[in-house]
């Protein structure tokens, strides 16, 4: 009885073993499901979504506005035209006489200028007209002052070379074209020939270099003297006016400027143009600046004499530049220069 009793015993507790890991099974079972019915749901929620011709939609006109060009107008600034200066009778005739040392301010300024900004290239033929009809403009007087000393400085190199050689020159008994010194802006081939069959010739030679140099320098140091002269008597405006417009693309492909636009000033509304009357490009990330005129043969002749007027009389009136670009019509406020 003892045995059969343990053995019943022994049975019911295998079934319930068996009975609870059943149990347990279908627990663990249920809640993988139940893990695995929720991703699939969210999975195919996500691919719903995605396929979605609405979303579809904003999704590529949300990636079309991120690629758009960003123009903005960083500042719209009034540039004041001046009259032009009338050179005197005893400069212009000086400069005349010496065109050729005309010509090399000119272009000494251009390759000064231009390191500056680059824009002044495009200035070259107008300056270079003025001055041969004795005109100049006040801003051009400003800057030719300013390379005064490095113009006159190369000179002075020049001279000091020039009286270097001499000396060389002076105290050979044969001639050796070796330890002479190079002039900047000469020759040294034509001395080499000439010192080959005269050393006095190439001594010669060196002596007209000094006198020539040393006169051109006379002519600039009177003409820079002059032009300080003209500029102490102060400038007068015009009444012409210009906008320099500065752009900065802050968008992710090219933006396109307008050539014409538009200037808000004292009620009017005035058309502008860019200088060069062409459209203008702005690439991704960069920044560009143009020059907008009025565009004076589609101007009232009225509004033209209200902007010379607040122009001549340095009148501070606010005034707005308006621009149209490829990102839309954008805008920037400001005042005219009193001074």
């Amino acid at each position: 009885m003892g045995d059969n009793s343990e053995k019943e015993n022994r049975l019911i507790q295998e079934r319930d073993n068996v009975s609870s890991d059943a149990i347990g099974g279908n627990s663990k079972r249920g809640h993988n499901s139940v893990v695995l019915t929720t991703r699939n749901a969210l999975i195919v929620t996500v691919i719903a979504l995605a396929f979605n011709p609405i979303y579809v939609i904003i999704g590529y006109h949300v990636s079309k506005g991120l690629r758009r060009p960003r123009i903005n107008i960083e500042f719209a600034n009034a540039v004041i035209e001046y009259k032009k200066i009338r050179l005197p009778t005893d400069m212009l005739s000086d400069l005349r006489r010496h065109q050729d040392i005309v010509d090399k301010l000119l272009q000494r300024w251009l390759v000064l200028s231009a390191a500056q900004d680059v824009r002044n290239v495009m200035k070259y033929g107008a300056i270079a007209s003025s001055v041969k009809d004795g005109e100049i403009t006040f801003d051009f007087a400003e800057e030719a002052l300013e390379f005064e000393g490095e113009i006159i400085s190369e000179y002075d190199v020049k001279i000091e070379i020039i009286k270097e050689n001499i000396e060389i020159l002076s105290a050979q008994e044969v001639f050796d074209s070796a330890v002479l010194i190079k002039v900047p802006g000469f020759k040294m081939d034509p001395i080499e020939e000439v010192g080959r069959r005269s050393p006095k010739a190439a001594y010669d030679v060196f002596e007209r270099w000094l006198k020539n140099v040393t006169d051109e320098k006379d002519v600039l140091k009177r003409a820079f003297s002059s032009l300080r002269t003209l500029l102490e008597n102060g400038k007068e405006r015009s009444g012409g006016i210009s906008f320099e417009v500065g752009l900065l693309n802050g968008g992710d492909t090219d933006g396109v400027l307008y050539p014409e636009g538009e200037l808000s000033i004292g009620g009017r509304k005035l058309k502008l143009i860019i200088e060069e009357g062409k459209y203008g490009v702005i690439k991704p990330h960069s920044f560009m600046k143009y020059v907008f005129k009025v565009k004076e043969q589609d101007v009232a002749k009225k509004d033209l004499d209200y902007l010379n007027g607040l122009v001549i009389n340095s009148i501070p009136e606010p005034y707005v530049v308006i621009t149209k670009t490829s990102s839309g019509t954008i805008s920037n406020q400001s005042r005219l220069p009193v001074n």
